[in-house]
């Protein structure tokens, strides 16, 4: 989160093109998907990673806009939260 946050004004820029946000997304499923497995964490609903990926890009996002107020270690801390819910 502290990359993102240095580098915000060229990731603002980034994240208009649909392309980036589609790569960043299956980028944030294959995390997701992988700190499930360390932790063991079994769901069949493969619907869900994907809406976890999409909260967590949306959070980044709007971070990265407007919610410059709020710490790195803030948002890593609510990302981590998203990425190992179970449903």
């Amino acid at each position: 989160m502290d990359y993102f946050y240095q580098h915000r004004k060229f990731l603002a820029v980034l994240f208009e093109e649909k392309a980036f946000q589609k790569k960043l997304h299956n980028f944030i499923v294959d995390i997701v998907q992988s700190r499930r497995d360390l932790q063991k964490i079994v769901t069949e609903d493969a619907v869900s990673k994907d809406i976890i990926a999409s909260s967590i890009l949306g959070i980044i996002m709007w971070w990265i806009r407007d919610g410059k107020q709020h710490s790195s270690e803030f948002i890593a801390q609510q990302m981590s939260v998203w990425m190992t819910k179970r449903q």
